[in-house]
């Protein structure tokens, strides 16, 4: 999760994020026969590219478009951790990383054929953390609470953020009166109770709910009923290549977006790109439609891209 300041009036974010780092790593190629093995593809890899996924990425958007920012990773006490370690050593990332020993560093290796994903393999350990590494991760999130200006947290599942944690975080956060951007992994928002705004995609809102939303229609009422449950004051709904939807708790008009995308190549890292823009818009004094119009571009232009790609003033 991160953590914004403000300085002078300028938006000026510094951000601290506390999560898993991963290490994407995309085989690339083009495929034009089918094995005579099975029936599944050859691909002819043409490159091989690793970047830095998981909060990485999000640290990544944000500092693409200049931001300062804090972070607080965990990664494993190996190979992969070390080169995690040298993705994230930029000139306004000022990092604080945590090894574990007894965890292996997240690797998802994806293997794209003519600019599609046809496989994704994951090498990971998404146990919960021990409860020394957890009061480490509690203690560094409080000081860093205090001098900023809103929380965001990632829910990758990969075992950082805790129940105990999550609850801390909110619940401190909220005390300072500072707002909490939450994008949730699974179902279970109740343990996500009290924050700002939270950004599921359509399968977590259906899992949260334990039903099949059929329409646009069905996905607001659910959201509606999960704000009131748990006191969001909005809920950002991601739809891949159908868009957004913005839902408030007030009465006030739902907003709909369609995805800006031309064309979608790959939306890893979209979620990413969503919540840090969003985050970014909305503590520079955009109102949250307008901070979802900006996320929502944004996203729709990191998925025009092969790989998990941050966004950039250039796009």
């Amino acid at each position: 999760f991160f953590f914004f300041q403000a300085e002078d009036g300028i938006r000026d974010s510094a951000v601290t994020g506390v999560q898993t780092c991963a290490l994407p790593i995309y085989v690339i190629g083009s495929t034009h026969r089918i094995s005579p093995e099975g029936p599944i593809p050859i691909l002819d890899v043409k490159q091989e590219v690793q970047m830095l996924g998981g909060v990485g990425n999000v640290v990544r958007n944000l500092g693409s478009i200049g931001i300062k920012t804090y972070l607080v990773a965990l990664i494993g006490d190996d190979k992969e951790g070390i080169e995690i370690d040298k993705k994230i050593t930029q000139k306004n990332i000022i990092k604080k990383i945590i090894k574990d020993k007894n965890r292996l560093s997240t690797i998802k290796t994806r293997f794209v054929a003519n600019n599609q994903q046809i496989l994704r393999v994951d090498n990971e350990n998404t146990s919960p953390l021990s409860p020394i590494l957890e009061k480490k991760i509690i203690n560094y999130s409080k000081k860093m609470i205090l001098s900023s200006d809103a929380v965001v947290l990632s829910d990758y599942g990969k075992g950082l953020l805790t129940n105990n944690i999550i609850k801390t975080i909110i619940n401190f956060t909220k005390k300072m009166h500072k707002p909490i951007i939450l994008d949730p992994k699974n179902g279970n928002f109740k343990k996500y109770s009290g924050a700002t705004i939270i950004t599921p995609n359509t399968n977590e809102l259906e899992e949260a709910v334990k039903k099949k939303l059929n329409n646009e229609f069905e996905i607001i009422r659910a959201a509606k009923e999960l704000i009131r449950k748990y006191k969001f004051k909005y809920i950002l709904v991601t739809r891949g290549k159908f868009g957004m939807i913005l839902i408030p708790a007030d009465k006030k008009n739902v907003l709909n977006l369609k995805t800006e995308a031309m064309e979608t190549y790959d939306v890893s890292g979209a979620g990413d790109t969503v919540i840090s823009t969003f985050a970014l818009s909305d503590l520079s004094g955009a109102d949250p439609i307008e901070a979802a119009t900006i996320a929502n571009y944004a996203a729709g232009r990191v998925c025009e891209e092969v790989g998990v790609v941050p966004i950039n003033l250039d796009m």
